[in-house]
């Protein structure tokens, strides 16, 4: 049984969208080492110290956009195989086809919280 814990990096640059994504997936914590950043440029710095098992990427950012970034994995030698999995709020299926041409394992859309999202009792 392998027991090392796979490395996921997370992306996006809303503060808010992360601590949802660190409170939603927290139980993943035993299997998972998660790390959370701002920026594509923070991501591919994180990539250059750091090996990860997976990427999920807002495609939507000021700087480097999702795309930009997903481009740069495909391109580096070490990182071109790692799975990069592209968030968005937009609901355009050009933005899928986009993705998944530019090599990203699978697009989702977390518009009108199609994302799991931990609910309180009322």
């Amino acid at each position: 049984m392998n027991s090392k814990k796979q490395r996921i990096l997370f992306v996006d640059d809303e503060e808010q969208v992360l601590n949802g994504l660190r409170r939603i997936l927290h139980h993943q914590s035993k299997v998972w080492n998660m790390e959370f950043v701002i920026s594509g440029d923070e991501a591919l710095d994180k990539m250059l110290q750091t090996d990860f098992d997976a990427v999920v990427s807002d495609v939507s950012m000021p700087g480097r956009s999702g795309f930009e970034l997903l481009q740069i994995i495909r391109n580096r030698k070490q990182t071109k195989d790692v799975p990069v999995i592209i968030l968005t709020g937009l609901n355009e299926r050009a933005l899928k086809r986009q993705a998944l041409d530019l090599g990203a394992t699978d697009l989702l859309n977390n518009r009108n919280n199609q994302l799991p999202q931990k609910r309180r009792a009322a």
